[in-house]
């Protein structure tokens, strides 16, 4: 507890800055500076350049395991984007990053209660993450406070997978260190479509795996080929062949397609 009775602020990092990075150090270290009761906590360092469905994929996964009215950072840097920085609030936890569109892919058909813009200048990084935390803790946050409103746009990209005659296709996000494949596909999708169906997992330029729905665990079972991780998620193991190839991080995309007559 800190000396105002409030408990320490979390602040959580994702980011494609890499788990060894001096500018993530730095800014920890200024953070911590100006709130020296915060706990910080690292989700993920080391995503794709640019992939907001692979950022917003694995946020969406962790963040609601924290306590509410925990700051959540996403940081993806990048030359190309615009030098502004966010702050929406969705689901009572407070995320920063510097793109809306992202926001919205966490976000899904629901929407954050609002975008607030901190800066023009993300040069002003670590400053604008403090006055926002700050406000946070005085209860001046929202609209109406000095934050102005974020413009609105439109946003044309979906984590949903794709689905049409009997066929998914899906997005690989993420390949854990035990060769698991995350994947988009919902555990509620799947089971609406595929519930005691014998289907067919496609991997483009790989190979076709075959399984039938015993095999499907509803729950994390990291001794399966096939389970749902804890947000619901469908994982399965890549093939041994697979699993020493030079492009394995290039798997990016599968279908899964449900056999005929079955």
């Amino acid at each position: 507890m800190t000396q105002s009775g409030h408990q320490p602020t979390i602040i959580t990092w994702t980011s494609n800055l890499g788990n060894q990075n001096i500018q993530l150090a730095i800014w920890k270290a200024r953070i911590l500076k100006s709130l020296p009761t915060a706990i910080q906590e690292d989700i993920y360092h080391n995503l794709n350049d640019g992939d907001l469905m692979q950022a917003a994929y694995i946020f969406q996964n962790v963040f609601t395991n924290f306590p509410e009215g925990s700051c959540h950072i996403i940081w993806l840097e990048d030359a190309n984007r615009e030098p502004a920085i966010l702050m929406g609030k969705f689901l009572s936890h407070y995320i920063i990053c510097q793109d809306s569109g992202l926001l919205d892919l966490i976000s899904g058909d629901q929407k954050p209660d609002f975008i607030l813009k901190l800066s023009e200048d993300s040069n002003m990084f670590t400053d604008s993450v403090t006055r926002a935390i700050h406000a946070i803790e005085r209860n001046e946050w929202g609209v109406g406070s000095e934050f102005p409103q974020a413009d609105e746009r439109e946003v044309k990209l979906a984590l949903k997978p794709l689905f049409a005659q009997e066929r998914f296709s899906c997005r690989i996000f993420f390949i854990d260190k035990f060769y698991h494949a995350w994947t988009n596909l919902h555990r509620d999708f799947f089971f609406k479509h595929f519930i005691d169906k014998q289907i067919e997992i496609f991997i483009p330029q790989k190979e076709s795996i075959m399984a039938g729905p015993s095999e499907f665990k509803s729950k994390s079972d990291l001794n399966s080929k096939y389970f749902f991780n804890d947000s619901g998620y469908l994982c399965f193991l890549l093939p041994e062949k697979m699993r020493h190839s030079d492009d394995i991080s290039h798997i990016s995309h599968i279908s899964i397609t449900v056999q005929q007559g079955s």
